[in-house]
């Protein structure tokens, strides 16, 4: 009971400081951003994008554990809000565009023409679990490519669902760390990616975040030839109009 009690106190705290912890990082990445644009200095602008990068990386890691804390004390929370599907899809791909181009890699999306164009949800949490799965789809490939599609479909009862299908052609998943995947500070196969960074909590959050908007995600993987993850949502339709 007592190791219980200082649990929910850690997970707590860790919750109510999200904001304390990310304004200093903040700051750094502000400063180093002036620094870049105001000196010509090669080295001084050498020096500002290590900085930058380095902060870049912690607030990734900070943001990845203050979301798990807010998911353990029940903080987090789904507002769901009238958005665009392309301009969701536009800003995900936005996001990991360098990552691709870094390791000369295609990244291709395929929206079905059934697909409305303005959906109800937590636009915010959505993007957040495709950049995620996206993300680990890029680290964990080094040739090749990855693929996002949005499908429309329906489940058993006839509700309206949209399916968003990661996809890549990397080195795939073991079928003994299958059961690894969404546990938090897990990593999977890390003998061979002991060199990819991260906390290991990307997939536990993404699942997380999914289960809150009763969706679900299933995972297909052949060992040396990728993975697909399938995340099926269901939402509300803003519109009836398609893509």
């Amino acid at each position: 009971e007592i190791l219980q009690h200082l649990d929910q106190k850690k997970t707590q705290f860790f919750a109510n400081m999200s904001h304390e912890f990310r304004a200093p990082i903040n700051a750094i990445m502000g400063m180093s951003e002036v620094i870049l644009c105001n000196s010509k200095e090669d080295n001084i602008r050498e020096y500002a994008g290590d900085i930058k990068n380095a902060s870049k990386m912690l607030l990734h890691l900070v943001n990845d554990i203050l979301d798990l804390s807010k998911i353990q004390a029940g903080k987090m929370e789904i507002v769901p809000v009238e958005y665009e599907t392309e301009d969701l899809v536009r800003n995900v791909g936005n996001v990991i565009r360098l990552m691709v181009q870094d390791k000369s890699l295609a990244y291709e999306v395929n929206i079905a023409k059934d697909v409305p164009k303005r959906l109800f949800g937590d636009e915010i949490r959505i993007a957040q679990v495709l950049t995620n799965l996206l993300t680990n789809a890029v680290k964990y490939t080094d040739q090749g490519k990855v693929t996002l599609t949005l499908n429309a479909v329906k489940d058993l009862k006839g509700m309206d669902a949209i399916e968003y299908i990661v996809e890549d052609t990397g080195c795939g998943i073991k079928p003994e760390d299958m059961d690894k995947l969404f546990a938090s500070y897990e990593r999977v196969n890390l003998e061979r990616n002991r060199r990819v960074e991260g906390t290991g909590l990307g997939m536990a959050i993404a699942n997380s975040i999914v289960t809150m908007m009763n969706g679900n995600i299933k995972v297909d993987s052949v060992l040396g030839k990728g993975s697909c993850f399938t995340i099926t949502v269901f939402l509300h339709l803003a519109g009836e109009e398609s893509i």
